[in-house]
């Protein structure tokens, strides 16, 4: 029993040590068998095939071409501003016209009569105007000739006061003559006769006296009537000059409303106003046109210098500045028409992020019409040349753009990039590359780090 015990423990004991070294050698056999199997079969399943390419340098401007459309420098719309009929017009869509040129001629009847009526009006008016000049000046004559009659009674007056004093201080002479020789009567020192006489003397001086008196009334009240006449006679020349400001400002509105007929007249002549080309006609002959901006009658264009309207992203809106040179090109022609940068909007449009920006090209030729199309060659400045890749080699993943570098071990590597311009076949690459890389083009999105591939030929 004991001798059956002894064996079943040592048995078991191997078996233990067994267990303890299939980690240390039949495990790590096994595991590299699995390896070499899995080895084998990678070397029977073929790599993915790429192709490669390498970033270029950028150059300091930018090449960028854009759509653009054309247009006058200086367009404008005519209207009428008289309302009449047309008698006549003179030029026709596409035909060139000169400042002040006649375009079409309006008549309105209506408008010759209303100026017939306002003219004899006016002479009407100048008739009356000159009438009260008249009553004016004979107004001014009365005036003047009673002052002249004031001017003579107030003489008079001084002329008869200066002969009341003498025939004042005679009479007073007078008396006291005769109070003498009344007192010599008493005295019978002098005769009846001589104090008679004497008194009689007195009497006389004292009537010349009265009629002296009497002749400085008369010439007082003269004097008033004169004064109360000249009063009149002015009042006659202020209502006879009252009569002519009134018939000369009658006079002034009806020349007023001759000139403002006359003003409307001269609009019925349609001029253009600008230097350019016809770009639309909306009137024929006998049509009724009405004064205002309702309807335009012709639209005009310069055509000696054109606007190009261009709208350029907002990638590359920094470099656009005034002054900056362009080229022109227009569709299904090889001719290169030069001219630069006048303005931009200095805000980008919130829709498309663009920049619009005004070229103005020359045109003295002609060749170049208001409307066409065209195309933009601009060589904007770069302040980041960067590097230029095809847009084929630009992957756009969730994390943003990237590109795929292959090692020299032919393995992959997800590299992060940031883009600037958009070239359209072409995308430069502002940060991310050094440069001599060698990138995958048409990179899939399963492509992760380490992977393995073949490069084509």
């Amino acid at each position: 029993m004991k001798k059956h015990f002894g064996l079943f423990s040592l048995m078991l004991l191997l078996g233990i040590l067994l267990l303890c070294m299939l980690p240390f050698g039949l495990l790590p056999r096994w595991r590299d068998q699995a390896q070499q199997r899995e080895a084998r079969a990678a070397t029977l399943q073929p790599l993915p095939q790429v192709a490669t390419v390498q970033p270029q340098p950028g150059q300091n401007k930018q090449a960028l071409r854009l759509p653009a459309s054309l247009s006058g420098v200086h367009e404008t719309t005519v209207y009428a501003r008289a309302d009449g009929y047309v008698r006549n017009y003179n030029v026709d869509i596409g035909d060139k016209v000169r400042e002040g040129q006649i375009l079409a001629q309006l008549e309105a009847p209506e408008l010759e009569e209303s100026l017939a009526q306002a003219q004899a009006q006016i002479v009407s008016g100048q008739a009356s105007v000159q009438q009260a000049r008249t009553e004016v000046l004979r107004a001014q004559a009365n005036v003047v000739q009673v002052q002249a009659d004031i001017d003579g009674a107030r003489a008079d007056i001084e002329q008869a006061q200066a002969e009341r004093r003498q025939r004042d201080s005679d009479a007073q002479f007078a008396n006291r003559s005769n109070q003498r020789w009344q007192a010599l009567l008493k005295e019978e020192a002098v005769s009846l006769q001589e104090a008679d006489q004497r008194a009689s003397t007195y009497q006389g001086s004292m009537a010349t006296l009265q009629a002296s008196d009497q002749r400085i009334e008369a010439s007082r009240s003269k004097l008033r009537s004169a004064q109360a006449r000249l009063q009149a006679m002015r009042s006659e020349v202020a209502t006879a000059q009252a009569r002519v400001d009134s018939a000369a400002a009658q006079v002034g509105a009806y020349q007023a409303a001759a000139r403002r007929i006359e003003r409307q007249l001269e609009f019925l002549v349609v001029r253009a106003p600008l230097t350019g080309v016809v770009t639309e006609r909306n009137i024929d002959a006998g049509s009724l046109v009405s004064a205002g901006t309702a309807k335009p009658i012709y639209k005009l264009a310069s055509v000696d210098r054109l606007k190009v309207y261009v709208d350029v992203p907002q990638s590359s809106s920094a470099g656009v500045a005034p002054g900056l040179a362009a080229e022109v090109y227009l569709p299904g022609s090889t001719r290169t028409i030069k001219g630069k940068v006048i303005r931009t909007t200095n805000a980008l449009d919130a829709k498309t992020r663009t920049l619009r920006t005004e070229i103005q090209v020359p045109n003295a030729q002609g060749l170049l019409a208001p409307g066409m199309a065209a195309e933009v060659n601009l060589q904007i400045p770069s302040g980041q040349p960067g590097w230029i890749i095809p847009a084929a080699a630009l992957t756009i993943r969730p994390e943003g753009p990237r590109v795929v570098v292959i090692g020299p071990d032919q393995t992959l590597k997800v590299q992060s990039v940031q883009v600037g311009a958009d070239l359209g076949k072409q995308v430069q690459i502002v940060d991310g590359l050094r440069g001599g890389e060698n990138l995958v083009l048409l990179p899939t999105d399963t492509m992760v780090d380490g992977q393995k591939v073949a490069v084509k030929s």
